[in-house]
């Protein structure tokens, strides 16, 4: 091949690649520019031709500078910059601009080579949202257990003294108080422990028009008065798979980051629910919209809006514009993820100053619900059937043996899994419950429970802890527990559980 033909081929190579490609002389003005280019930076190909490579078509400063104070740069320049596109959308490009030297080494010009990596910078932002979320959720995990087995002895025997105390008394109203406290800190926990769990299997489908409007309810309660509130809840008895406590916590803390933005002015928010049909893929948070249906929830206020440089921090746990932060905020991250734990997507609209639109949309299940069985009447035990109880934490113990006894069973309590397996191998037939946790030293519940049945297949057991993605995954393998119970749980719940167990 001859130097005409490598120089055709050089230029059609050039003309026809997708990345941006500039020729500039000593002083940065451009002298030569392909298509590519062109597109990107949103002029024509003669427009741009004499034109300086800087503020006008760099849109960054500092290149401009150096090439309008006559130096010259003697090796390549490598850095990002961030472009506004035609479409009014940023766009990351990574900028290489390398010096053209004569036979005597003296710079004559130089080559500019442009790459779009705004898919890239992107996924690197979501990729570490993504770790930090994690790394949040290995501490949640660990925080949640500890304090879970603080509060299930508060509930359970705070409910017990309350129904030792006659209604309408001053002693009855305190131990209530306590009951609310406590689950109020349990429901606290159970939205820390959302950070990093990502259920194996779909949740059940749920109607998503009732979780919505039980939620407005609470919300408008207490609602200030100078926001004026409006909804429109027309998707019926449209299903989505998800999880309603994670989707009632995203309604409220919506909700409470308009009213935020608005305060102290008055302002209006709004809330509707309807059925959507996307036909391209969007853009969108946690993940891209795919064309599909969605049931599309959208809270929107005329508050003050979310400056740029902020938007892509709004779902870190912690995060708050506010200069003190009441109260045990954990900002939008839990609306981060219980859309991402429904398989949804997220779409921002905000300007300062102009109010804010979040826009979740949640994939639509067209498939029939099971339909729940109606809950049986609760009774309580008699008959004093005997139950083997294992817990490590003498306090969870201790309680869960004064309730059970309240209820009419025996109870044998053990602290150490060996010990109460060693008990069940003397005399098998004389339990009819095994109730046990499953995080436990030297022996977990589960296999506790696997080698209790190994000596009495039939005999039923109740596996209860403070890790509700352990539980999940242990449903999903463990066929042989009656039920699973997360910790901390109020008494009619274990009541319902040992009286089905023992049916």
């Amino acid at each position: 091949m001859d130097k005409k033909q490598n120089a055709q081929l050089l230029v059609s190579a050039v003309e026809n690649t997708a990345g941006s490609f500039l020729i500039l002389d000593s002083r940065g003005i451009i002298r030569y520019v392909n298509p590519a280019a062109a597109a990107s930076i949103g002029m024509s190909l003669h427009g741009l031709r004499g034109k300086p490579y800087g503020r006008e078509t760099l849109q960054f400063d500092e290149l401009s500078s150096l090439f309008s104070s006559g130096e010259t740069l003697d090796r390549p320049w490598k850095g990002r910059i961030t472009r506004t596109a035609m479409d009014g959308t940023d766009q990351d490009t990574e900028v290489i601009i390398s010096p053209v030297t004569d036979a005597a080494g003296k710079t004559t010009g130089y080559t500019v080579l442009e790459l779009d990596v705004t898919e890239e910078v992107k996924r690197q932002k979501d990729l570490e949202h993504e770790r930090r979320i994690e790394v949040l959720g290995v501490l949640a995990g660990g925080i949640a257990h500890d304090f879970n087995n603080v509060l299930q002895p508060i509930l359970i025997n705070a409910e017990l003294v309350s129904d030792l105390a006659p209604c309408g008394t001053q002693e009855r109203e305190y131990l209530d108080q306590m009951i609310e406290a406590a689950q109020l800190g349990r429901n606290l926990v159970n939205r820390i422990k959302m950070f990093g769990f990502r259920k194996k299997t779909p949740f059940n489908p749920i109607a998503l028009s009732p979780v919505v409007r039980t939620a407005l309810d609470s919300f408008t309660r207490s609602l200030p008065s100078n926001i004026t509130f409006r909804q429109w809840i027309s998707a019926e008895e449209s299903l989505v798979r998800a999880d309603p406590t994670q989707i009632h916590h995203l309604i409220i803390d919506l909700c409470m980051n308009a009213v935020q933005a608005i305060n102290p002015h008055r302002g209006f928010l709004g809330v509707s629910l309807k059925e959507i049909d996307v036909s391209a893929a969007v853009p969108a948070l946690v993940t891209d919209l795919k064309p599909g249906t969605y049931v599309k929830l959208t809270v929107r206020d005329t508050g003050t809006g979310i400056r740029p440089e902020l938007q892509e921090h709004i779902f870190d746990p912690f995060f708050t514009t506010e200069k003190t932060c009441r109260g045990t905020w954990l900002g939008l991250a839990t609306v981060y993820e219980a859309a991402r734990n429904a398989g949804g997507s997220i779409l921002l609209h905000s300007k300062a100053g102009k109010g804010t639109r979040f826009e979740v949309c949640l994939p639509l299940y067209r498939d029939a619900p099971d339909q729940p069985r109606a809950p049986e009447p609760q009774a309580t035990g008699r008959g004093g059937k005997h139950i083997l109880l294992v817990d490590d934490n003498a306090a969870d113990l201790c309680s869960l043996k004064g309730l059970l006894v309240h209820m009419g069973y025996r109870v044998t309590a053990v602290s150490d899994p060996g010990d109460a397996l060693c008990l069940f191998r003397e005399t098998p037939e004389d339990f009819a419950l095994l109730i046990t946790d499953q995080v436990m030293p030297r022996m977990r519940g589960h296999e506790l429970i696997t080698r209790v049945h190994g000596i009495r297949k039939d005999i039923p057991v109740i596996l209860c802890s403070g890790s509700e993605e352990t539980l999940h995954e242990l449903q999903e393998h463990q066929r042989d527990i009656h039920a699973f119970i997360l910790k901390p749980f109020p008494k009619s719940l274990l009541a319902d559980a040992v009286r089905r167990a023992l049916i």
